[in-house]
Formats: C-alpha cells, sequence, structure tokens
C-alpha cells in the first residue's frame, strides 16, 4: 500500500527502556507525506494526542504499519 493523507495506520510504540510501558500499536492518520516517502501522523496514544514528523512504514519501533 502506499501511503496517503486520510488513512488511519497503525503506530508502533516503542516501550521504555525500564520495561514500565510495554510496546503496543496505537491508531494514527496520516496527515502529510513527505518526498522521502516518510509520513507526519495524528497518533492517539494511550497517555492522549500528539503529532510526530518523518515517520516510516515497518513493524519496528516508531514505525506505523497498514491496517490488513
Amino acid at each position: 500500500m502506499k501511503p496517503t493523507i486520510g488513512k488511519i495506520v497503525l503506530y508502533n510504540h516503542p516501550g521504555s527502556a525500564c520495561g514500565r510501558y510495554p510496546p503496543t500499536q496505537s491508531p494514527a492518520i496520516i496527515q502529510h507525506v513527505f518526498e522521502n516517502g516518510s509520513v507526519r501522523l495524528f497518533i492517539f496514544g494511550p497517555k492522549g494526542q500528539h503529532m510526530d514528523d518523518n515517520i516510516i512504514q515497518g513493524n519496528g519501533p516508531c514505525q506505523f504499519e497498514f491496517i490488513k
């Protein structure tokens, strides 16, 4: 799939280094697609909403995945 504005995806939170907060996924909306293919996401996280830039597609920490 190709990232497009308005698409709902899953953001992979990395969790905390100390293990207090485990890795988790949150829904996010693509706000902007950059020329290099990375995106700006509006993330609906476990502690509230925030935006983050230059997120790439993948299944690793701080990356996004398309909903299957």
